[in-house]
């Protein structure tokens, strides 16, 4: 489901920023949008070394990591994670309270198929928790001269949205969009909601 083969230096970049307090702060304001009750069986989706995990761990909900990558189902700091591809997640239908996509969606070759099937392993009532760069903010930096050496292009991403388009996508696979937003520091000296740097959305299963 994601883009194969990222080198070591991937890797490396990945662990370093997740362990930042600008992602930490990133990751609390999702789990802070998605309220979860403590003790909520929670999917973190592409969990990388396990960041987001440990905050959930911290907020008395319990995590559960996925990752196509053997590297990091290897070097995830938290327990427990599987190795699969989000696309055919090895989970029975309705059994997850909530799923977390950080930094995540953009890297689905078909974020339809990937997004179909979480949709399929929440239960009834469950909620998606997404972050992701917004495209607008992007091309806002790709304008402002100079500012292209804050970003560093990451080469498993394959798709950047607009929040009209992450929007579009989250409901065509069947999601009742709750919020969604853009969030985060701005690209350009501006009131303009739109250039914040990353899409905040919180959406659910709709109960049947």
């Amino acid at each position: 489901m994601m883009q194969a083969r990222p080198d070591a230096s991937y890797f490396a970049r990945v662990k370093c920023w997740s362990s930042t307090k600008a992602y930490r702060r990133e990751v609390g304001s999702l789990l802070a949008a998605l309220d979860l009750h403590p003790g909520s069986r929670t999917l973190d989706v592409g969990c990388g070394p396990g960041a987001a995990m440990e905050e959930l761990r911290r907020r008395g909900v319990a995590p559960l990591g996925l990752d196509i990558y053997p590297a990091w189902a290897d070097l995830c700091r938290q327990r427990p994670v599987v190795r699969a591809d989000a696309a055919r997640l090895p989970f029975t239908s309705g059994s997850m309270d909530a799923v977390l996509l950080v930094h995540v969606v953009a890297h689905f070759q078909q974020p339809d198929a990937g997004l179909r099937e979480i949709l399929r392993v929440l239960r009834p009532g469950g909620r998606l928790g997404l972050l992701t760069p917004n495209a607008t903010y992007l091309r806002a930096l790709r304008w402002r001269r100079g500012s292209q050496r804050h970003y560093v292009p990451d080469p498993t991403v394959n798709h950047h949205f607009k929040l009209r388009d992450l929007r579009r996508q989250v409901a065509a696979a069947g999601f009742q969009i709750l919020h969604a937003r853009p969030w985060g520091r701005r690209a350009l000296p501006l009131p303009a909601a739109s250039l914040r740097e990353r899409l905040l959305l919180v959406a659910t299963r709709v109960t049947v």
